[in-house]
């Protein structure tokens, strides 16, 4: 095998062992870029229950992602299924620590769109 090719296959390798880490990267900003965005918007009271409802939202879009790709669940690095779980865990956290009311007046939309909501 002459130089050139070895150079090249090491050069393969490398870009294959990379593309998983840049996934995730890409996978992890596409993700938490527009749950900030979201959540900039949303009333301070309200910041809890939304980020729960976010949170399990986009740990059963990474769960379904992973499961669709065939993940593997155990590695020496983090897996898909490590951070659809860790979504799972934050979405379930804020959805234990907000309020009962919080939960009721964002899942409740107006009955009359003439009254104003204060």
């Amino acid at each position: 095998m002459s130089v050139h090719q070895e150079s090249s296959v090491a050069f393969t390798r490398l870009q294959d062992a990379r593309s998983p880490e840049i996934s995730l990267v890409v996978l992890f900003l596409g993700v938490t870029a527009p749950s900030i965005a979201f959540l900039l918007f949303v009333k301070t009271p309200l910041i809890l229950p939304s980020l729960s409802l976010i949170s399990l939202v986009i740990a059963a879009l990474v769960a379904v992602s992973a499961w669709s790709m065939s993940a593997s669940r155990e590695g020496s690095h983090i897996t898909l299924w490590d951070v659809a779980g860790s979504y799972a865990f934050v979405g379930f956290a804020a959805g234990m620590l907000s309020e009962p009311m919080q939960v009721v007046e964002l899942m409740s939309l107006p009955t009359d769109p003439s009254v104003e909501a204060p």
